[in-house]
């Protein structure tokens, strides 16, 4: 498992299934040690298996990224584990659906809004100090929906387009 992230330590949100799950299975192959993140320990637990069975190193944390006090025990978690983080990947993220504005509830749109948008925020705030200590990377997972119309519902793709703000507006002040 040589490669060309070799002695970094990836951390990787949503990495219970999915297209968390390939990143954190391809940083792995890489040489990354990765610490795969996911709201399902059970999923987490999953991917780290198959890390490794490849060889791989991981450990399995659950956070969910919409809450402050799990994101801080999280990153809490991968210093405990690893020492430091090298890259963040935020991932995780949910759909509502593609419903209307007017079949968008108030709790969906709450929802979508706090695991899509509010996630990336807290887990880019509490890592990024780690990270530029480092001259880490982070790298936030939008969609297509982040930067036209039609991807989702109004909740997923003003979502999106937030992540896009997030990251320009992160990228200017942490450069």
């Amino acid at each position: 498992m040589v490669g060309r992230l070799e002695n970094k330590v990836a951390a990787v949100t949503g990495a219970g299934s999915g297209m968390g799950r390939s990143i954190a299975l391809r940083f792995a192959r890489e040489g990354a040690r990765v610490a795969v993140m996911d709201v399902n320990l059970g999923a987490a637990a999953t991917t780290v298996e198959k890390i490794h069975a490849d060889g791989g190193e991981a450990t399995a944390i659950a956070v969910n990224i919409a809450a402050a006090d799990t994101v801080e025990a999280a990153r809490a978690a991968v210093i405990a584990a690893y020492g430091r983080v090298d890259v963040l990947v935020n991932n995780a993220g949910i759909h509502d659906g593609f419903p209307t504005l007017a079949e968008t509830t108030e709790e969906l749109w709450d929802r979508v809004i706090s695991v899509d948008l509010k996630g990336v925020f807290l887990m880019t705030q509490r890592f990024a100090a780690d990270l530029r200590a480092r001259g880490g990377s982070i790298v936030n997972v939008s969609s297509g929906a982040g930067f036209r119309a039609g991807g989702g519902g109004i909740a997923y793709t003003a979502a999106k387009h937030g992540i896009v703000g997030v990251t320009r507006a992160t990228a200017a002040e942490l450069r």
